[in-house]
């Protein structure tokens, strides 16, 4: 009687830890402490945006269930405006922005450019490059996060800048990567 006791008990530990992942009910509440954000990889299905509507003739491949919202980056410089959307679920962001009028640059020198301004953050390190763009990180203060810069550019000369926004979420390269490559399928409309 006693061995069916221990076995029965044995079971419902054995259960428990199952139904919890092998987790303890601490470590699962120490996970999920503070975090209010889904994770770029629990991110569901892709849909397709169409930002037309709202100032950027592109559709950009996206998780499902997605926001547009207006973006960080908006603002008018010497009669040029800048229209800034952000498309976001969760820990998921990314920010898409364009030009009232074409810069006069080429991709190279767009891609560049953006390089040159992030080399400024503390611990500047490419990590993937590609002639479109790239995913940075950077370590300030040993936290280690990642970004993203993703540039499209038409016959016009018109650019579509895709970066991982503005947010107080750090990206491991993971998510960055997934970012950026939601940016790689932005398509002219």
């Amino acid at each position: 009687m006693q061995n069916l006791k221990k076995s029965i008990a044995f079971l419902i530990i054995l259960t428990s830890l199952v139904s919890c992942g092998g987790k303890t009910k601490k470590e699962n509440l120490s996970e999920n402490k503070g975090s209010t954000e889904t994770p770029v990889e629990e991110a569901p299905a892709i849909a397709s945006y169409d930002l037309t509507e709202k100032g950027i003739p592109t559709i950009i491949q996206a998780p499902s269930g997605a926001e547009i919202k207006k973006g960080m980056g908006g603002a008018e410089v010497d009669g040029v405006k800048t229209t800034s959307l952000l498309i976001s679920n969760g820990k998921f962001k990314l920010e898409v922005n364009m030009d009232s009028e074409a810069s006069g640059m080429s991709l190279e020198e767009l891609v560049a450019y953006y390089k040159e301004v992030s080399e400024e953050d503390e611990g500047f390190e490419i990590v993937k490059e590609e002639a479109n763009g790239f995913i940075y990180k950077t370590a300030i203060g040993g936290d280690v996060d990642y970004f993203v810069d993703y540039i499209k550019m038409n016959d016009k000369g018109e650019s579509i800048e895709m970066n991982s926004g503005f947010s107080m979420s750090e990206y491991s390269l993971e998510e960055a990567e997934k970012i950026f490559e939601a940016a790689k399928t932005a398509t002219w409309k």
